[in-house]
């Protein structure tokens, strides 16, 4: 049996008071609108969707009806929070490199998400494909006027799915998706090149009593009838399908690459992942390919950056990590 306590952490009011810029309003970028204005710091956050939250109300909709109320209580705690301690919430606005000038902060952290996965098959690209970011981007509108509670019995949101339908992705994404959508599309089944998160105590809800679960497949071909694979015992098999949905674990930050372009140094706050990512990539891996890829973009932007250089060449950009 484990036993978890609550690590009580100090917050110690800092030396010298900067302007600080999170972008991104998310449970991540709140909180750490909420650290750095409890220690004395100018905070300014910007969210270019229309309300605070991020995803929660997503999580909120798949997950079920215990999450509805611990996602409605944490959006609530953490904005109530930054408001009493004098944030600057910008709503319904990009935060842009054109903005450094006129702002002049002394510090901007990323708090914007990461970025999907995708495995390596062939179809893809094909109509019956879609990925969970998809999804969520179908009804993200109607996220911010109607309670999640009501829209996941909104039919007109999953109709198009079909009654049998493949989720690709074993990870807490995947198992989620396809607990809910079991319960709307009737026959789901779960596939992952590697193992599946199924019996962990996070994903021991009685949906995915009702999911057909596939580990250590090989994904051979998508196809209009449905994912062509080859089983563990190396028999080759046809999942019918009338949706293929993508919905592998996430991987690095979803880093504006437009932002990083005006910034040097760049501190990047990566955690060290011991587990394997499903689409058999370890994350120690991607994080190198993230780190290689943002100095790049930082290389580049070093040609540019004389436009803004009074402002720029001494402004850290910290990407937030979400493990």
């Amino acid at each position: 049996m484990r036993f978890w306590a609550a690590i009580r952490i100090e917050l110690r009011p800092a030396q010298t008071k900067k302007k600080v810029v999170v972008v991104g309003a998310g449970p991540a970028g709140m909180e750490a609108a909420r650290v750095a204005a409890m220690r004395g710091h100018e905070v300014i956050l910007y969210e270019k969707e229309k309300q605070l939250g991020g995803l929660l109300r997503w999580v909120a909709l798949i997950k079920g009806l215990d999450a509805d109320s611990d996602a409605t209580i944490l959006i609530d705690y953490l904005k109530n929070r930054i408001t009493k301690l004098g944030v600057q919430i910008t709503l319904g606005e990009e935060f842009k490199p054109l903005l450094l000038p006129i702002i002049n902060p002394d510090a901007v952290l990323l708090a914007t998400g990461s970025i999907p996965t995708f495995p390596k098959i062939p179809g893809l690209d094909r109509s019956n494909v879609i990925g969970v970011d998809e999804l969520y981007c179908r009804m993200k509108d109607d996220l911010e006027l109607v309670e999640p509670s009501i829209l996941r019995w909104v039919s007109r949101y999953w109709d198009f799915i079909g009654k049998n339908v493949v989720v690709i992705g074993g990870t807490i994404q995947g198992c989620g998706m396809a607990g809910f959508l079991a319960e709307r599309c009737g026959n789901a089944t779960l596939v992952d090149q590697g193992r599946i998160l199924g019996g962990e105590p996070l994903m021991r809800f009685p949906s995915m009593k009702k999911v057909a679960t596939m580990p250590e497949i090989r994904y051979r071909e998508i196809t209009s009838k449905g994912l062509d694979i080859t089983t563990k015992k190396g028999r080759k098999q046809t999942l019918q399908a009338d949706t293929i949905i993508t919905a592998m674990s996430q991987c690095g930050h979803n880093v504006n690459c437009r932002l990083q372009c005006w910034f040097s140094p760049l501190i990047l706050k990566l955690p060290r992942c011991p587990f394997i990512e499903s689409n058999g990539i370890r994350a120690e891996e991607q994080r190198d390919q993230l780190r290689r890829a943002l100095i790049t973009c930082a290389a580049e932007g070093r040609k540019q950056r004389a436009r803004f250089r009074p402002y720029a060449c001494r402004k850290p950009i910290i990407p937030i990590a979400c493990c």
